[in-house]
């Protein structure tokens, strides 16, 4: 099983934005292929290429690490930007991550399943706006080579905990759920929201009042009609005084958090853009993005109050066209995500359904602050409107693979975020559809 756009990926090599190979990954190289390229390159030159771990952080998956220049990039790289390795050897020499990246193969019971990391460009933009692209599709067994296998993510068909033996059924229904498109895109995750926070007081780990009766129950009651609009109305409503500078503010701590860390270019960009015009002088959190004017960074002090004006006064100037071809990409956005990302790993099922609305909250806010977007906004008022979509289409993938690409590759980042969420009493689903509305 894949999502139709994993079937049809295919790298860019040379020609991608940002290439995973010059961004300054930690790469590891598994044991196999640490093996296989000392015997294929000679120990000096893979002392050159590969770096193994002290003796008590190796393990079969991780056994060394790819040693980068000083610009972060790999020096296998030709003048081309394609790899030397790849070209003279092939592609069953490289280390699993560089031959399956942006691949994720998984094994669910005995089902392949194969989807995408959105932090590879060409991965979002396949996600995002290829015509049926997030539709489940067969994968042929060709797609996971039987030299690999230890790269698969696995999850085994006889787990006597609900919590794991359920998990067909859980991101089926959220995932069908995310599919009606008689609702618009925020209130089916609100949906979702609702399925995990039913679900919380039976359905978790470790679960001692489980029963197949009330979980089929929870899920039934979310295809009722009345029960969707009742949702529907409450994500509607304004939010409640203490809630309004909820989503604002955890968009903030999300942006300045990963900022206190060096990021790749791409998330510096979209970020410095979206934060133009959110100085305020009373704020508190201070947000540092380098590359500001002349190379110097860009310091500003910014408040919830001032980022929910802007992104606020952003949101009005969208034109209906486009903020219905917006539906499609977030549509697409969170089909994705609740099919690759697997709740379990998750502090809770209601931590994994707020993950999703705190990711859409900020990718919402660098969309709207993006300068492609302001140039399709003027497009649409202008003599060409059609030049408007294919602009909004380029800054939603890029605002995508970035922040992606800066939150998904840092370890137990978004885990973090959301124990914060937990441990402030902020993990229902009233906070959830603060985030939503934002």
């Amino acid at each position: 099983m894949a999502l139709r756009h994993a079937l049809e990926f295919r790298c860019s090599g040379g020609d991608c934005p940002e290439s995973c190979c010059r961004v300054g990954w930690r790469i590891p190289v598994d044991e196999g292929h640490y093996r296989k390229l000392k015997r294929a390159l000679g120990e000096q030159e893979l002392a050159r290429l590969c770096e193994p771990l002290p003796p008590e952080r190796r393990n079969r998956a991780s056994f060394a690490l790819l040693v980068l220049d000083e610009h972060g990039a790999c020096p296998q790289l030709d003048g081309r930007g394609l790899c030397r390795i790849h070209a003279h050897h092939g592609p069953g020499l490289l280390p699993d991550t560089c031959a399956l990246y942006p691949r994720v193969p998984s094994l669910v019971g005995s089902r392949h399943e194969l989807q995408l990391a959105l932090s590879c460009p060409e991965s979002a933009r396949g996600c995002l706006l290829g015509e049926g692209a997030v539709d489940l599709v067969e994968a042929p067994p060709s797609l996971f080579p039987a030299d690999r296998k230890e790269a698969l993510r696995t999850l085994p068909d006889d787990s006597p905990e609900p919590y794991v033996a359920r998990f067909d059924d859980v991101r089926g229904a959220a995932y069908e759920l995310l599919g009606d498109r008689t609702w618009p895109v925020a209130t089916r995750i609100a949906f979702t929201l609702a399925l995990a926070d039913r679900l919380a007081g039976f359905f978790h780990p470790g679960t001692t009042s489980y029963s197949d009766a009330l979980f089929d129950q929870v899920v039934a009651s979310l295809g009722d009609e009345a029960t969707r609009e009742a949702l529907h109305r409450q994500l509607q409503a304004p939010p409640r005084p203490d809630e309004r500078l909820l989503a604002p503010h955890f968009v903030l701590e999300m942006l300045a958090t990963r900022l206190a860390v060096p990021a790749q270019e791409s998330f510096l960009r979209v970020t410095r853009a979206a934060l133009e015009g959110c100085a305020d002088p009373a704020g508190r959190r201070r947000v540092t993005v380098a590359g500001g004017a002349a190379g110097a960074p860009l310091e500003l002090t910014a408040s919830p109050e001032r980022l929910l004006a802007v992104h606020a006064r952003r949101r009005e100037a969208l034109p209906e066209a486009l903020a219905e071809r917006a539906e499609g990409y977030f549509e697409n956005y969170a089909r994705a995500y609740w099919i690759r990302e697997w709740y379990f790993h998750a502090p809770s099922l209601v931590a994994h359904a707020q993950a999703l609305a705190l990711r859409v909250a900020v990718l919402r806010f660098l969309l709207l602050g993006h300068p492609d977007t302001a140039r399709a906004i003027a497009a649409a008022a202008g003599p060409e409107p059609a030049a408007a979509g294919p602009l909004l289409d380029e800054a939603m993938v890029e605002c995508t693979w970035a922040f992606s690409r800066a939150t998904e590759h840092q370890d137990a980042l978004f885990e973090s975020v959301m124990r914060t969420f937990e441990a402030a009493g902020l993990h229902g689903i009233r906070h959830g559809l603060s985030l939503l509305r934002f």
